[in-house]
């Protein structure tokens, strides 16, 4: 899907692009309109018999004129990630150069990987992030080597043995090889391939200055051992290639690491004590700690430590923090299950990296954890990856299959659609699947007007369907400011699906008399196809407790009525025993008394 700043780049209004001009959902797909080429691509003039550019015209037409247009989108906080020459159109009136938009897909996920740094380009197309400014030099810079060279760049490598040439190497020298160039061209060039983002030249010395634009100091060469350390078969010279064979050979590189050989290759080879002891110090916290992900935490760590330019690597994988956005919607749309990015966040991996590094992937992590708290609130575990990705990519559409490939982005969109196939009565099976439920939940992270709806926990699921739907048509009635007022939605044909599970759960309202005006109201609610109204009287009500809480006195009142009368039954016989043996006593002691009384009758005779 387009990336989730796509309303910035449509503002982000530049003569040196083709803006966008319309964008939005349209039958299946969603659609972006920009402005016509010009004329045609620079990679359609890349042929033998091209001529390359003079340095004059190289500066003048190229290189100023898009470090401009890149510098002004780098000013509002955007970078293109997509400069390379099938993305650059000469006009055939002006002999101008545009550049295509670059927010019709996530960022660099169509850029070939020899337009992209060794640390962007060993990642998969949907885990390159963002990305920085220098990362549009380095394009740049790219494109203007081969023009100068007139055909493409390594075109018989393969993706990995590009990244792995330009490790080893070093991107300028592994893209331009033994050609020959302008010594003052292979001066800019260098710098604004350089491997280190930071060495680079910045976008505005290059739009002032072409050519002659201030290079950044160059960074100190990487050591190298005088002999290589092997990692299971593969050699490693430096520091940075070490990491690289660690992600290849997870298992023995946890062998190295536990056995010492690392640290003591990496004082006595290559002199770096200090990078040595902060890998003992992980390794050391992690035996400390020896709990769930420990092992992949070291790995994560070491790599991070032995490479600072490289991205983050979990779970096998090489991704930028800021691609996840894109790495969820990738993973949902293929609808292969890969848990590996919910581990990274149980783990707190994405808040180590950033703070072990000190890159910005900190903030992407504090956001992350943010937003799947509110997905781990949710009471089906299987919707809060699904939640999340849709809450970090609001233009992706639903992907259930139910919607017959129907471009569904928002929650009025999907409530719509399926009031328009409703039967009107219960179905056979759930109303919403999976992917209906998570993006309803996502697009309606925001509670209206204060008012947040939910269902019990010990409730059917089957109301989780009218919990999501009712929060949808919440929503619809809550009026954007600036915007002209809505109808509210009506979803009668859906509510008649649903009430044959509202009855049931008011069928076991504890108090009769409320149960049955809960109920006459539920049933007009449902004509009205007021979902919400329905909701709130078999969900959510402080009666339900009050009735619930009342039955349960009587029930306990009762219980103890029964239990005395039942203790009365069972002390009946004993009590009979005891007042025939008092009977028998009061006979004995009348039959005394009248024997006294006969006994005095004698005496006073």
């Amino acid at each position: 899907p387009p990336p989730a700043n796509l309303p910035s780049f449509l503002n982000a209004y530049n003569t040196a692009l083709l803006m966008p001009i319309a964008h939005g959902a349209g039958g299946g797909e969603y659609w972006i309109v920009c402005d016509a080429p010009p004329g045609p691509s620079l990679r359609d003039s890349l042929t033998e018999s091209a001529t390359p550019p003079s340095e004059a015209e190289l500066a003048t037409i190229y290189l100023r004129p898009l470090a401009l247009a890149l510098g002004r989108l780098h000013a509002v906080g955007l970078v293109h990630r997509g400069v390379r020459p099938a993305n650059l159109y000469r006009s055939l009136e002006s002999g101008r150069i545009l550049l295509a938009p670059g927010c019709v897909m996530p960022p660099a996920f169509g850029q070939p990987t020899v337009y992209e740094p060794a640390s962007t380009g060993i990642c998969a197309p949907s885990a390159r992030g963002v990305g920085l400014p220098a990362d549009d030099v380095y394009a740049l810079g790219a494109v203007l080597l081969e023009l100068l060279l007139g055909h493409p760049l390594l075109p018989d490598l393969d993706d990995e043995r590009i990244v792995h040439r330009k490790l080893e190497l070093g991107s300028f020298q592994a893209l331009a090889g033994n050609e020959r160039l302008p010594p003052v061209l292979v001066s800019l060039l260098r710098s604004m391939l350089s491997d280190d983002p930071n060495a680079r030249p910045s976008l505005a010395a290059l739009a002032e200055h072409g050519i002659g634009a201030e290079r950044p100091k160059a960074p100190r060469p990487e050591p190298r051992a005088p002999r290589p350390l092997m990692v299971g078969r593969i050699p490693v010279s430096t520091a940075r290639s070490l990491a690289l064979a660690f992600a290849r050979q997870p298992v023995e590189a946890q062998v190295l690491l536990r056995s010492g050989t690392v640290e003591q290759w990496l004082r006595r080879a290559l002199d770096l004590p200090l990078l040595a002891a902060r890998i003992t110090e992980a390794l050391r916290a992690a035996n400390d700690r020896n709990a769930d992900g420990a092992e992949q935490m070291v790995l994560m760590q070491t790599v991070a430590l032995l490479d600072p330019l490289a991205p983050m690597f979990w779970g096998g994988r090489w991704f930028w923090p800021d691609a996840i956005p894109s790495m969820l919607a990738m993973q949902l749309i293929s609808g292969g299950p890969d848990g590996f990015i919910a581990e990274a966040i149980r783990h707190a991996a994405l808040r180590r990296w950033a703070l072990l590094t000190g890159r910005s992937g900190l903030q992407v992590s504090e956001e992350l954890e943010r937003r799947n708290a509110r997905a781990s609130r949710l009471p089906v575990p299987a919707l809060r990856m699904p939640m999340l990705a849709y809450s970090l990519n609001p233009f992706l559409a639903c992907t259930s299959p139910a919607l017959g490939g129907a471009c569904v982005l928002r929650s009025d969109q999907l409530v719509t659609a399926l009031e328009a196939t409703a039967k009107g009565k219960a179905p056979a099976a759930r109303l919403l699947d999976t992917q209906m439920l998570a993006l309803l939940a996502a697009r309606s992270e925001t509670p209206n007007n204060g008012q947040e709806l939910t269902v019990p926990s010990d409730a059917d699921e089957r109301l989780l369907d009218l919990q999501g739907l009712a929060q949808a048509q919440l929503q619809s009635r809550t009026r954007v400011p600036g915007e002209p007022a809505t109808e509210p939605l009506a979803l009668p044909k859906l509510a008649a699906s649903l009430l044959p599970v509202a009855r049931e759960r008011l069928n076991n309202w504890p108090g009769k008399g409320r149960r049955m005006r809960r109920l006459e109201r539920l049933d007009k609610a449902a004509e009205a196809g007021d979902l919400v109204e329905m909701l709130e009287l078999s969900c959510r009500d402080a009666d339900w407790a009050e009735d619930d809480a009342a039955l349960g006195a009587a029930r306990a009142e009762a219980d103890a009525l029964r239990s005395s009368h039942q203790a009365s039954l069972d002390d009946a016989p004993q009590r009979a025993r005891q007042a025939r043996a008092a009977g028998r006593e009061v006979g004995v002691m009348a039959g005394i008394v009248g024997l006294l009384g006969a006994v005095v009758a004698g005496v006073l005779s």
